[in-house]
C-alpha cells in the first residue's frame, strides 16, 4: 500500500527557533506521528542535493507543514526557500503557522 504523505507534518523553522521546534517535534512524535524534522534527516540529506531533496517534502510528501515563524523567518536564504514551497499550500489550510510574538506577520 503507496501512502499519499510520506510525513504527516513538516516543521520549517529558523535556527534560532529550534527550541521550539524541537518541543513540537517531540510532542507529535510521542503521538505517533511521522513527522520531518531535519535533525532526524541528517543522513539522509548529506551528498543530495539539499533544494531538491527538500521541496517535494514542504511542497505535498507532509500532510501537513507547521511553520513556526519567529523574528528572522523571513530574512533567511533556507527559510525563504521552504515558504516558496509551502506558500500554496495556505489556501488549502495545509499549513499552520505559528508566529512568534515579536515577529512580524
Amino acid at each position: 500500500m503507496e501512502l499519499e504523505h510520506a510525513y504527516d507534518f513538516a516543521l520549517p523553522f529558523a535556527g534560532e527557533d529550534r527550541p521550539l521546534a524541537d518541543a513540537l517535534y517531540e510532542l507529535l512524535d510521542a503521538d505517533d506521528y511521522v513527522v520531518f524534522y531535519d535533525c532526524n534527516e541528517q543522513a539522509r540529506i548529506v551528498g543530495e542535493d539539499v533544494e531538491a531533496f527538500l521541496a517535494p517534502i514542504y511542497r505535498s510528501d507532509s500532510r501537513f507543514v507547521i511553520a513556526v515563524l519567529g523574528r528572522t523567518y523571513g530574512e533567511r536564504r533556507w527559510t525563504i526557500f521552504e515558504s516558496e514551497q509551502f506558500k500554496e499550500r495556505f489556501d488549502e489550510g495545509h499549513v499552520i503557522p505559528i508566529w512568534d510574538k515579536n515577529a512580524v506577520p
